[in-house]
């Protein structure tokens, strides 16, 4: 049976263009995400390399006549199966060829659909794949002049070939696109000296507003507490020392007593180890994203040796670990995957 690295020498070989490279890549992750739901019983790494190879002779093979014929030939040559071939023949409709396997139907169902979704992220104002909705990415399939090349006919003839709903497909497909991220180009970069870090950055704006309310709670409590106990809490008469003590000691009290909920999403191998995509968290108010990968350490051995959070997202936006978490918030770990 032949291997990923097979495959990656072949795309190698034949596709030097980036762009290219990097949609194979998004096809293949996409392909892996529909075996392991579509077809759990089936190798999601061979459905991955039917995604990576199904365009690696278009560069050098680009006609209609050409391709994907002619990759086809190179491939059965290599010794790549048979039912790979023909969903990758199947991908183009012109080539006439039935789509009768799952895999062949997935391949055409996220082909230009992972095309189209990178083409969004790169409109958005921080070029991530994290801005964008699946919502709008249903809209922009009506816009004609946004993304000319990518053919809306297979998108919806694609997705109703699998039985699946357009914009369910579409979260599905990002959310696979999600974990290759930094593979493909659709996540925010910043350079610090010699370290390139994703992150979200936060204005000091948004970090005076946040410091005031929370500095507004303590001090109400404060003067609940002055009003319910005038003789034991008379701020005034504290010393600075005992104020700060005061005040610190009622800011853990409101952390504690407080509480939000916050929605957590696994990737890759979390998703794995966590045995669920998502969870519904209950959290003190206060508790930063570094707080929660910590707590997952310390439930999952798995997770013991990994200090450091992976790519952290908080709203499909990049953020800081130290990020503090709000009630309603949406919080993603991203672990690195292995890509060509």
């Amino acid at each position: 049976m032949k291997t990923r690295d097979d495959a990656l020498a072949i795309l190698h070989e034949y596709t030097k263009t980036d762009s290219l490279r990097k949609h194979a890549l998004a096809v293949e992750q996409a392909m892996k995400a529909c075996a392991r739901k579509y077809a759990p019983e089936e190798d999601p790494v061979r459905w991955g390399i039917c995604g990576l190879l199904h365009d690696f002779d278009y560069e050098q093979f680009p006609n209609a006549d050409q391709h994907p014929f002619v990759g086809s030939k190179i491939l059965e040559e290599a010794g790549f199966d048979e039912e790979l071939r023909i969903a990758i023949l199947g991908h183009a409709p012109y080539t006439n060829v039935p789509r009768t396997t799952l895999m062949a139907k997935a391949l055409f169902a996220c082909d230009e659909l992972a095309g189209f979704i990178v083409a969004c992220a790169l409109v958005q104002p921080g070029k991530t794949l994290l801005e964008v909705k699946p919502s709008s990415v249903r809209k922009k399939l009506k816009d004609k002049a946004f993304a000319r090349s990518v053919n809306r006919d297979d998108i919806y003839a694609g997705v109703q070939e699998l039985g699946v709903d357009l914009e369910e497909h579409i979260a599905f497909v990002r959310e696979a696109l999600l974990e290759i991220a930094g593979d493909i180009g659709v996540y925010q970069r910043v350079q610090i000296g010699e370290q390139l870090l994703e992150i979200e950055l936060i204005t000091v704006r948004d970090f005076g507003e946040r410091l005031v309310r929370r500095r507004r709670a303590v001090h109400a409590a404060a003067d609940l507490i002055r009003g319910e106990h005038p003789s034991r809490f008379r701020m005034k008469r504290q010393s600075s020392r005992d104020r700060h003590l005061f005040v610190k000691h009622f800011r853990r009290v409101i952390l504690q007593s407080a509480r939000m909920r916050v929605r957590l999403l696994y990737f890759a191998v979390l998703r794995d180890i966590m045995g669920t995509s998502d969870a519904e968290l209950t959290l003190p108010d206060g508790t930063s994203a570094r707080e929660v990968w910590q707590t997952m350490r310390s439930d999952h051995a798995e997770l013991a040796d990994y200090i450091e959070p992976p790519m952290t997202a908080i709203n499909e936006s990049y953020a800081a670990a130290d990020t503090v978490l709000k009630d309603g918030d949406e919080l993603a770990f991203i672990p690195p995957v292995a890509g060509g």
